[in-house]
């Protein structure tokens, strides 16, 4: 039997109540343990709005959201709705969200400061081994205002996996690579995924969600799996 980590059932969003701005309406969409999902369409249509709920960013409007069956997310205070964003998520944004004049490895430390099960030193060696897992250790000390974008993305993949994360959820991550960057990307949350974290992959470029076990496409007011 599949291990059920994310359920929506029902989901509405939206923006402005007064004038009934919806992004979504009675969505429903589950993820399981070890899930490499693709969600793709155009841009405007509430991928991103999604993700953020997913990663208790944002809040549905209405409807449910579970987490690992029982967890009911409307009944998470804020710290609570913290400490499950920073031990069960990572993120991978689609601009980096690094900060330019901190360190290569201070930016890849930066989530650890939030988790209290992991020692400084632990973290460190953690970060190093990272480092060397993407090919940059010899970019440690470099600001990441001088770093390309694929070594961009490579520290923020390595800031992602730093606390273990139970789910990576990347918006977008190739966007701003060009081929060959892409490909790295793509394939590093493939082996990611193959190592036992379960993976949301959000696209409007369709081609990169054949890494996807399970697609699922958003369109305006329509969200529905994609039979592969």
């Amino acid at each position: 039997m599949k291990n059920e980590i994310i359920k929506i059932e029902n989901g509405n969003k939206i923006f402005n109540k007064k004038r009934n701005i919806k992004v979504f309406e009675n969505l429903s969409f589950n993820v399981y343990a070890n899930d490499f999902i693709g969600i793709y369409g155009d841009s405007g249509n509430g991928k991103t709005t999604l993700i953020n709920i997913i990663g208790l960013l944002d809040n549905l409007s209405t409807g449910s959201y579970y987490l690992f069956n029982d967890i009911d997310t409307k009944k998470l205070s804020d710290f609570n709705k913290a400490y499950y964003r920073n031990r069960l998520f990572g993120y991978i944004f689609q601009e980096y969200s690094l900060i330019e004049d901190y360190t290569v490895l201070e930016n890849i430390l930066l989530p650890t400061k939030y988790n209290k099960n992991s020692s400084k030193k632990d973290s460190i060696i953690n970060a190093k081994k990272l480092l060397c897992n993407f090919g940059i250790e010899e970019k440690e000390n470099e600001v990441v205002a001088n770093l390309s974008g694929g070594q961009r993305q490579r520290v923020a993949i390595a800031r992602a996996l730093i606390n273990h994360p139970k789910i990576i959820i990347a918006d977008e991550p190739t966007s701003a690579l060009d081929k060959e960057n892409k490909k790295y990307v793509l394939d590093t949350l493939k082996l990611i995924n193959e190592s036992g974290v379960t993976i949301i992959l959000v696209t409007h470029d369709e081609a990169s969600t054949i890494y996807c076990n399970r697609l699922f496409k958003m369109e305006k007011n329509n969200f529905y799996e994609v039979i592969k």
